[in-house]
């Protein structure tokens, strides 16, 4: 999803403090942006999706490059207007839980549950460009995520 251009809402100051952050607290934050809201399943998905990207190649080498690499987690977006509920999530529980499935995967115990997925949208709300792709595989659906991996 796309936020167009919006008002300053002083997210470049907050991508700048949560670029700071270590490799398993940035990953949480991903987590609670993008699969707020999902089941258990839905959470550890979204971790393994920035894991295969790291082992694909491609993507970026680390949690870090994968997670803040320009346009590729809108929970991450300089116009996504929640970045700042994202940055300091308010509801602990919830934010717990995303903070031991990072823990895990930053430690690669995680068990993929995507079938290897590099990419994920919710299609009830938009259809990106790369869906159309011959290369790209639907490898399965949880919660409201469908979850995708690149052919190479």
């Amino acid at each position: 999803m796309s936020y167009g251009v919006a008002p300053d809402y002083g997210n470049k100051a907050i991508l700048v403090k949560l670029a700071g952050l270590s490799e398993k607290d940035l990953l949480a934050r991903l987590i609670f942006g993008e699969a707020m809201g999902e089941m258990l399943s839905g959470l550890v998905a979204v971790a393994n999706v920035v894991v295969n990207r790291i082992k694909a190649g491609g993507y970026g080498r680390n949690i870090r490059e994968v997670a803040l690499a320009a346009g590729q987690f809108d929970c991450f977006s300089e116009s996504n207007p929640h970045l700042r509920l994202t940055a300091s999530p308010p509801m602990r529980e919830p934010f717990t839980i995303c903070e031991m499935i990072a823990e895990l995967a930053a430690k690669g115990l995680l068990t993929d549950n995507t079938g290897g997925a590099t990419h994920y949208v919710n299609l009830d709300v938009c259809r990106p460009l790369w869906l159309g792709k011959e290369n790209m595989l639907e490898t399965c659906r949880i919660g409201r995520h469908t979850f995708f991996k690149e052919l190479r």
